[in-house]
């Protein structure tokens, strides 16, 4: 395989206009869909500013997987917290993860058809 030296610029302009667009889904771009993770990113940005409501309403993914480690961190390493089976714990926190990005995804690309952007929303929620 030769190096060409024009295919690699165009690579690398390509991935500089797309992280200076802010890294958009592709797959929200391509098919006008939410992806599961879409929102993730913002998600977590609005935790750092203190909106967990708009983080929630981006992701709620990423204040249950925080809650989460806390609670299994808190089993874990605190000795007057109960002493379960934290494997078998781990799985159901792990499925309900799973259940609630599946739900996620269902609930905004509904309302989405539907005519409703909830993360257009959720960017005017300051709470």
């Amino acid at each position: 395989m030769n190096y060409n030296p024009a295919m690699f610029d165009y690579i690398i302009d390509l991935a500089v206009s797309y992280i200076r667009a802010g890294c958009p889904c592709l797959f929200h771009m391509v098919t006008g869909f939410y992806c599961p993770g879409c929102g993730g990113t913002r998600s977590v940005i609005s935790l750092f500013h203190g909106h967990f409501i708009q983080s929630f309403i981006y992701h709620p993914l990423v204040i249950f997987t925080i809650l989460s480690l806390l609670y299994l961190a808190a089993k874990r390493f605190l000795p007057s917290a109960k002493k379960t089976d934290t494997p078998a714990l781990a799985s159901r926190l792990a499925i309900a993860a799973l259940v609630l990005v599946i739900l996620n995804f269902l609930i905004k690309n509904v309302f989405l058809l539907m005519g409703t952007d909830l993360l257009s929303i959720a960017e005017k929620i300051q709470a």
